[in-house]
């Protein structure tokens, strides 16, 4: 993005810009590793490409001086009688909460801890039920500094959030069967 800025700052001879919008789409319950798939993972339309699309696109924005704001497209997911996207015709899907206005996705939570003040901790992911990756990336969204985490009662970590309420964790392993992954950070666990 901050390569993208300068060029137009540029090329139009002006020394800050405003970002009209920016965003992927996504449906809820779609899942990816947005940080190991890079083939086709925009066509999944998977949360986890969502989440990826703001986190660096958010970072990218908060650090470079000549933008002067910036605008996520969109809240809600609306209906657009032309799009043929997803897995629903006419939906455009870049909202962070669903079409019903009922479900957040991932990347709902990734705002909430970077502009809400009540305590957000959020696992991405949480709500996946299988994997057949032996080892996964984990990212917690918190505002509560710093996070704990753990898997099938083993201490993986404790790290400080980024300067986007965010921790990753990469390759965390996993156990063949069920697992457990808890975070916690201040009095709250998950």
């Amino acid at each position: 993005m901050a390569d993208l800025v300068g060029r137009f700052c540029a090329a139009n001879e002006v020394s800050m810009v405003g970002i009209g919008e920016y965003g992927a789409g996504a449906v809820v319950g779609i899942r990816g590793d947005m940080f190991n798939d890079p083939k086709d993972v925009f066509h999944s339309y998977s949360e986890d490409y969502q989440v990826g699309v703001h986190y660096v696109n958010y970072r990218a924005i908060l650090d470079d001086p000549r933008v002067w704001g910036s605008f996520v497209w969109e809240l809600f997911d609306s209906g657009s009688g032309g799009k043929k996207e997803s897995v629903r015709h006419g939906i455009n899907n870049k909202g962070l909460v669903s079409f019903g206005r009922k479900t957040p996705k991932e990347a709902f939570c990734f705002y909430k801890a970077n502009w809400n003040v009540e305590p957000e901790l959020h696992l991405v992911g949480s709500g996946m039920s299988e994997t057949t990756n032996a080892v996964v990336n984990v990212m917690v969204f918190s505002n509560m500094g710093d996070v704990t985490l753990s898997v099938n009662g083993k201490a993986v970590g404790t790290a400080a959030p980024d300067r986007v309420k965010s921790c990753l964790w990469r390759g965390v392993p996993l156990d063949v069967g069920e697992n457990e992954i808890r975070i916690s950070a201040g009095d709250m666990t998950r």
